[in-house]
C-alpha cells in the first residue's frame, strides 16, 4: 500500500517507513491543519482491516522536537462480481408437468460470493430454491431448480425471474436477476381411450363415494334400532 500526500502545493508517493519534511504551516495556536493521504491499494492485497501507524514530528518556535504517533486500521475491501449465466428453461410444458430451470453463477471478481441462493419467481410454478454455497474467484456455481406448473400461461408466453443472491464477509446481500420465457398449455386428450380411461377413474370414484355413504347410512340405522330395542327392554323389566 502507497499514499500521495499532498502539501504545500506538491505530491510525494510514500512507502512504509519513509519520512516527508512539510513546510512550515501557517497555523496559529488553537487552530486545526489537515493532512490529506489518498492511499491505493495493492492489487495483490487479501479482504481485511490493515494497522497503520502514523507519526507526526514537529518543533516549536524555539527549536524544541515534539513526536505524536497514532495507529488507525484502514479496511481494504474487494468489489464482488458476481453474474448469472447460461440459464435454460423449457419454453413449451403442460400444467402439471414439472419445469427443469437451469444455469450458473460465474465469479468474475476476485473476492468469494458467499452464502450463493438461487429461486424463481413466476405466477404459475411453485417456488424452486437452490442453496450453492461459496464461489471462490474464477469458479461457477451451477443452477438446477425443479417447480411444478400450476397455472397456464397467455397465448405465447410468459416471463419468469430467476433471482441470485450472494453475500460479502460482513453479510451485505447483493441480488441478481435474470429472465426467462416459458409457455404452460392446457392438457389436450387426443386419444379417446385417453378420455375413456379419465371417465371410467372419475365414475369408480363416484361409486365409491356412493357405496361408502350407504354403509355409513347402514351402520347409523342398525345403531338406532339396537338403542330402541335397548330402552324397550329396559321398560318390560320394570
Amino acid at each position: 500500500m502507497y499514499a500521495i500526500i499532498a502539501t504545500g502545493g506538491k505530491q510525494y508517493t510514500v512507502s512504509e517507513g519513509d519520512v516527508i519534511k512539510v513546510e512550515k504551516l501557517g497555523v496559529e495556536a488553537g487552530e486545526t491543519y489537515t493532512f490529506e493521504f489518498p492511499m491505493q491499494a495493492a492489487a495483490n492485497l487479501e479482504e481485511k482491516a490493515y494497522k497503520l501507524t502514523v507519526t507526526d514530528g514537529y518543533e516549536d518556535r524555539y527549536g524544541n522536537p515534539y513526536t505524536v504517533t497514532d495507529t488507525i486500521y484502514l479496511p481494504v475491501t474487494i468489489e464482488q462480481r458476481g453474474e448469472i449465466t447460461g440459464v435454460y428453461a423449457e419454453s413449451d410444458v403442460t400444467l402439471g408437468d414439472s419445469i427443469e430451470i437451469m444455469g450458473s453463477v460465474s465469479n468474475l471478481g476476485a473476492s468469494t460470493l458467499y452464502n450463493v441462493k438461487a429461486k424463481i419467481d413466476t405466477r404459475f410454478t411453485s417456488e424452486g430454491d437452490v442453496y450453492i454455497g461459496n464461489i471462490e474467484p474464477g469458479k461457477n456455481g451451477s443452477i438446477d431448480i425443479l417447480a411444478n406448473t400450476t397455472k397456464t400461461t397467455g397465448t405465447g408466453g410468459e416471463m419468469g425471474k430467476l433471482i441470485v443472491t450472494y453475500e460479502d464477509k460482513s453479510g451485505n446481500v447483493t441480488t441478481l436477476e435474470e429472465n426467462f420465457s416459458i409457455s404452460v398449455n392446457a392438457p389436450v386428450y387426443t386419444d379417446i381411450e385417453k378420455v375413456k380411461d379419465v371417465q371410467k377413474k372419475d365414475y369408480s370414484k363416484m361409486i365409491i363415494e356412493i357405496v361408502a355413504a350407504v354403509v355409513v347410512a347402514a351402520l347409523i340405522v342398525i345403531w338406532i334400532i339396537r338403542r330402541r330395542k335397548r330402552k324397550k327392554e329396559i321398560l318390560e323389566e320394570f
